[in-house]
């Protein structure tokens, strides 16, 4: 094969990673804009009504406005979430919402609390990494906790909370379980699962999220190439609703109820061990033409890049 040739066939097997990684970078603007606008927004109303009252504000006061709308107001979040939709709505087409629910098979109860076990255990082993992570760091006199602890946690308005409860199990399973996975299929469930989660895990862009959010986009991943996208929400739902919201006050019933899931996971693979060797060899292996296309495609090594900052950002001195 001739130089041009093979440089064209190497852009033709990089171009639908170059296309994720371009729409994801796409959705960071998005929810970074309307974030933005709307903190904006209510700091300038802010000082607004401060000068028709007269009573003044100072840097501090004007900062911790900005804090508190970062951390409170969910409206940016809610416009992104749609802007989102409307993206895969551009980028797939109107097909893609007509047939992304489609049911592979039932699930019952008890497959259902099997799943809901191993995908609480694989959180509480990407919590621990986090965990190691934040150790390395803070012998450096280094931390990443600190700088999220303020915008993490049950949220503190409706409109942020429907965003966490609701709409982002919505969009993020639309985008990544949905349009995503879908993209990367044609080079098997495998490869699509793994390389889905990844990307759902680097989209977080911080040291703390990114690890658990791999690991619980590997059980989301299953469960939409296996059942259904309309299962795989319903599992975010109850993380993002049940377990960081309505229990977020509860820390020491949700380290019990961690606990226990980790046991029952425990059990459960105990038990099904051989089926899950069973599904493990019945998967394609993953093409290297395909994972080296993904590592060398220049979006991809943009988002990376974007990515990377992001954690560094979200590191601070102790």
């Amino acid at each position: 094969m001739n130089p041009q040739a093979s440089k064209k066939l190497r852009r033709e097997q990089r171009q639908p990673f170059n296309e994720v990684c371009g729409i994801l970078l796409l959705c960071s603007v998005f929810m970074l804009a309307a974030v933005l606008l709307t903190v904006l927004v209510q700091a300038g109303f802010t000082l607004l009504i401060s000068g028709i009252r007269n009573d003044g504000m100072d840097m501090d006061n004007i900062l911790r406005t900005i804090t508190t709308s970062l951390q409170e107001n969910g409206v940016g979040y809610l416009l992104y979430a749609v802007a989102c939709l409307v993206v895969i709505l551009v980028w797939k087409g109107k097909a893609f919402y007509k047939t992304a629910f489609h049911s592979y098979r039932p699930m019952g109860f008890s497959v259902f609390f099997q799943l809901l076990c191993v995908f609480f255990s694989l959180q509480m082993a990407g919590s621990l990494i986090s965990g190691y992570l934040e150790g390395i760091l803070n012998l450096w006199g280094l931390s990443t906790y600190s700088f999220l602890e303020e915008v993490t946690g049950g949220s503190k308005t409706v409109s942020m909370f429907l965003y966490v409860s609701v709409f982002a199990p919505i969009v993020e399973e639309l985008l990544f379980r949905g349009a995503i996975l879908r993209t990367f299929q044609p080079y098997g469930k495998r490869f699509a699962i793994v390389f889905s989660a990844l990307l759902f895990g680097l989209f977080h862009m911080n040291l703390v999220q990114t690890p658990f959010a791999f690991f619980l986009g590997l059980i989301l991943g299953y469960v939409a190439v296996e059942y259904s996208l309309t299962w795989s929400i319903v599992f975010h739902f109850i993380n993002n609703c049940i377990m960081a919201e309505l229990l977020s006050d509860y820390t020491n019933l949700q380290s019990v109820l961690m606990f226990l899931f980790v046991i029952a996971a425990l059990i459960i693979l105990t038990i099904h061990g051989n089926d899950l060797k069973a599904y493990h060899r019945s998967l394609n292996p993953m093409p290297k033409e395909a994972i080296r296309s993904f590592w060398t495609a220049p979006v991809t090594i943009l988002f990376l890049l974007v990515c990377l900052a992001s954690c560094l950002c979200c590191i601070t001195v102790l």
